[in-house]
């Protein structure tokens, strides 16, 4: 598998303010495989220190690698007072993935570095093709429920549909980077954890809706081997198709990003939601077409698989909604990626709506975890006989 490295960068700012200067301070990481040159990619981060500055600064970076041997650098320079920090480490990385799919990370490079250390991407900031072997052809329909949040200043209450399905995290497989004789060794601690607070106006919705398209992206590139992958989009508790069914390859995902950012979209208002009581109405029906018109491929299968993978950050319908049933009986698999949120608990409906088709949840709430799922949603796929 692929182990998200955090590199941390520890200054003491009430040491520089002791000097009476500003600081100019530049941090860059570059990491080698133990087999090669040092990679193209970098990762660089910049910080001007202003008067009243105190405490711990922290600089961070972050890159994707794949099981072997690595050695990286770490490079802090005060551009003020030209002095600097080069320290060398080296790393294990280890692997396989004890999984059934190895075939899954065959094109995904051994090295990619992060944009931010937030990105939830599974895989980096680099988009190539997840491939995987499956015993039966697969017709697999991707729905990206892009709905935002009440604009209110009431907490949010919303769990996942499975209450035995808790938040999980897994423990990294990295262990602690060990310095090379000789070197000017930077403290690394590990990021402590910290409580994230949600205010739920515009720039959070947006990000999060970013955040979402970038998972959905990922998604998209599975590579049903043989098979082939169709994209719906939807706002559902604006009763809107963001996105028609459309071939993967077909999505143009940034015209979907700009469409979804603008400002009266990224918002709900809570009278706009008090007019929205037809929302579990046009989810049933969504999820309805979707069954009975599956992706049409040139698959020379008779007897191929439809597979539906929905993905949502949970949905609360407004008070007084309509919740229909949807019927049981698809000739389906329905697979759930539910993205929590420890800041927000209650009811998530939508995953309610989804029991009586059976479907499997995949939550995930990080980086780490997400990789999980979709390691554990492709093997599930596979094993399909």
């Amino acid at each position: 598998m692929i182990d998200l490295l955090t590199i941390t960068a520890e200054v003491n700012a009430d040491a520089l303010q002791r000097q009476g200067m500003e600081h100019d301070l530049h941090f860059i990481v570059k990491i080698a495989h133990e087999k090669g040159s040092w990679d193209e990619g970098e990762s660089y981060s910049h910080f001007l220190t202003e008067q009243g500055l105190n405490g711990k600064l922290r600089m961070r970076a972050g890159v994707y690698l794949k099981p072997g041997a690595y050695t990286v650098a770490t490079i802090l320079y005060d551009a003020a007072s030209e002095r600097r920090n080069l320290s060398f480490y080296h790393i294990q990385v280890k692997g396989p993935h004890s999984g059934q799919v190895p075939e899954l990370l065959s094109e995904v490079p051994e090295i990619s570095f992060l944009g931010s250390p937030e990105n939830t991407g599974p895989l980096g900031p680099m988009r190539v093709p997840l491939p995987v072997e499956t015993q039966r052809a697969i017709l697999f329909d991707l729905i990206v429920d892009l709905s935002t949040r009440e604009e209110s200043g009431d907490r949010l209450e919303l769990t996942p549909p499975n209450s035995d399905a808790g938040r999980s995290s897994l423990p990294t497989t990295l262990p602690n980077p060990l310095p090379t004789p000789n070197s000017e060794r930077l403290p690394m601690p590990p990021t402590p954890s910290r409580e994230r607070q949600r205010t739920g106006n515009s720039a959070e919705q947006t990000s999060e809706q970013s955040r979402l398209q970038e998972i959905a992206k990922t998604l998209a590139k599975m590579d049903f081997q043989p098979g082939c992958t169709r994209v719906t989009a939807l706002d559902v508790l604006r009763l809107g198709t963001l996105l028609p069914p459309t071939p993967a390859g077909d999505v143009d995902w940034q015209q979907l990003g700009k469409e979804n950012s603008v400002a009266d979209k990224v918002m709900v208002s809570v009278d706009t939601l008090g007019g929205r009581k037809e929302a579990g109405k046009f989810f049933q029906e969504q999820i309805g077409r979707t069954i009975a018109q599956p992706p049409q491929c040139n698959l020379n299968s008779s007897n191929p698989l439809h597979v539906i993978a929905i993905l949502s950050r949970g949905i609360h319908f407004p008070s007084g909604s309509k919740k229909p049933r949807i019927e049981p009986g698809c000739n389906c698999k329905l697979f759930y990626f539910y993205e929590s949120d420890q800041d927000i608990g209650g009811v998530d409906d939508l995953g309610k709506m989804l029991e009586p088709l059976s479907p499997r949840l995949l939550e995930f709430g990080n980086a780490e975890t997400f990789r999980e799922r979709v390691f554990e949603f492709a093997e599930a796929v596979k094993g399909i006989q």
